[in-house]
């Protein structure tokens, strides 16, 4: 049976998008440049980025500083897992932990530790066997498809979330001001609605409320606790992107219509349609005025979008696996000054770990290869890259 028509939202996925009004005609919503300089303050939800440095989700630091690729190592004691992968904001990261299952007391963590993962500092902690957990979302659709930790940075402190896990919950907020060592729940004059995190529109966190039909948009004020609603629609919309800066990519599931919406305003913009009624091209992710659109149907065809002038060309980037020359997808994982952060090389090894009994054990693991492309380059499949390397000679 032929689904029913309804529009997919396909949230803008941390990208930089600069300003905040709604888009004039012709015009698509501007990106931005990553920060120059760390040294800018930084304020609102935090990236995996600081402008020098991109945090893998394979914990692996890229510093384009001296174009070196080196592990990140957390420390944690052997009783926890990574939870909410790290974020910076220039001067230190932020991760949340879960205790390894098994153990009789469940507890998770908020972490935070120098740029490196050196001194790390607890922040706070749940209770055990609360089922309370820090709440993340992965920030960067198939581009960086891990859970991060949501954190803001507002009047001199950093804000977190917490909540019951596998529930729509009302989120906890904590704060923890800056030179502070705990991050303490906010009391706020009324209670918030039941929602999950959704991104973020001047520095402030956004929301998304199902109530019966409608799909609820909301703003919170962190110093102050004020709800404003945004936007609302009709019909359940789904996201599998952010919201930024207040702006929310809307693609019609049957016509792929490409839309963007202002939430404040509620005005929409038509960014796109496809030439071919049956041209199914579903958004995965807008950086800098073009979006990365992927085919519904194989073959798999991956094109960019310019936003301004609507016009298609077929992206052509591709890795390789050097243990038999498998091909695979360039996606821009990180905003770097000019450029993005792509894997373009690929690697299958056996390494050998412990076991939880002590014992030496192989495993099959990746190792992917990094480097930098022009953002130009990149959406016209120009292959000019430069490499990192890894410091240990890898």
């Amino acid at each position: 049976m032929k689904a029913a028509k309804r529009f997919w939202a396909v949230a803008l996925a941390f990208v930089l998008l600069a300003g905040c009004g709604k888009p004039t005609a012709g015009t698509a919503p501007a990106a931005s440049a990553a920060p120059e300089s760390q040294e800018q303050p930084v304020t609102g939800l935090l990236t995996a980025w600081d402008g020098r440095r991109y945090y893998t989700k394979e914990n692996v630091i890229c510093d384009s500083a001296d174009m070196t690729a080196r592990d990140l190592v957390l420390r944690m004691d052997g009783k926890r897992r990574l939870l909410g992968y790290p974020v910076t904001d220039g001067k230190f990261l932020y991760y949340s932990t879960d205790s390894i299952w098994g153990l009789p007391e469940r507890r998770t963590q908020i972490w935070r530790s120098e740029l490196d993962g050196s001194g790390p500092v607890l922040l706070w902690q749940s209770e055990a066997e609360t089922d309370i957990v820090p709440i993340g979302a992965s920030l960067n659709g198939w581009s960086d498809n891990i859970a991060r930790l949501v954190v803001f940075v507002w009047q001199d402190a950093v804000w977190f979330f917490i909540g019951q896990e596998g529930w729509i919950d009302s989120p906890q907020v904590l704060r923890c001001g800056n030179g502070e060592t705990e991050a303490r729940p906010v009391e706020y004059p009324e209670p918030l609605a039941q929602g999950t995190f959704a991104g973020e529109m001047d520095d402030q966190p956004v929301f998304q409320s199902f109530e019966e039909e409608r799909c609820v948009y909301w703003q919170l004020d962190l110093a102050t606790g004020t709800v404003r609603e945004l936007a609302d629609f009709p019909e359940t919309v789904h996201s599998n992107l952010l919201v930024q800066d207040g702006i929310l990519y809307l693609q019609d599931d049957e016509s792929w219509e490409l839309c963007a919406v202002d939430l404040a305003s509620g005005e929409r913009q038509v960014l796109w349609r496809p030439e071919e009624p049956d041209q199914g091209l579903e958004l995965q992710y807008v950086w800098d005025d073009h979006a990365f659109l992927m085919s519904v149907e194989r073959p798999l065809r991956y094109y960019s979008l310019d936003l301004n002038d609507g016009s298609t060309q077929v992206m052509t980037l591709r890795g390789k696996w050097e243990s038999d020359g498998r091909e695979f997808v360039v996606y821009a994982k990180a905003p770097l000054e000019d450029s993005y952060v792509v894997v373009c090389r690929r690697n299958e090894f056996i390494g050998i770990g412990m076991s939880q009994a002590g014992e030496p054990e192989r495993s099959k693991e990746t190792r992917e290869y990094y480097a930098l492309i022009k953002k130009e380059d990149f959406w016209n499949s120009v292959p000019e890259y430069r490499y990192f390397t890894w410091v240990d000679g890898r």
